[in-house]
């Protein structure tokens, strides 16, 4: 399946709440997939797709190009949220998700935390940290 949701390559959690999360997915090499020939916001947008047709999640920001850059590269990304019940939590949990397009490979960047806390102004800035950080080479 091409749209599978496989297991992170780097996966960071903190500590204090372990619903805050940071992954890194290396999926695709670009030149050997049909992802090439969509591009990056129609393959961001069948990534959302897969993500909310689970049962409770919600789609709360449709698939834009964002203000974010990774490493000056141009991202998409969308905003959703998952049932806390799917991770073993009370608290349901807010899904930013990054796609960029580097050298023929695409990758996927996921931040999570609990609903509750996600706009709050240290996770906004952990996140901004996060992928202000990425450098590829």
């Amino acid at each position: 399946n091409r749209f599978d949701t496989a297991t992170p390559d780097v996966k960071i959690t903190s500590p204090d709440n372990f619903m805050n999360s940071f992954s890194f997915l290396n999926h695709y090499e670009t030149s050997d997939e049909l992802l090439a020939s969509i591009g990056l916001n129609e393959t961001a947008e069948r990534y959302a797709d897969a993500f909310i047709s689970n049962s409770g999640s919600i789609l709360i920001e449709d698939v834009n190009n964002s203000k974010y850059t990774i490493d000056e590269s141009p991202t998409a990304t969308f905003l959703f949220t998952d049932p806390g019940s799917m991770y073993g939590s009370n608290k349901d949990i807010g899904n930013q998700f990054f796609m960029v397009e580097y050298n023929d490979k695409l990758y996927a960047v996921g931040y999570k935390n609990t609903v509750d806390n996600f706009d709050s102004p240290q996770s906004q800035e952990i996140m901004e940290r996060i992928i202000s950080s990425f450098r590829f080479s």
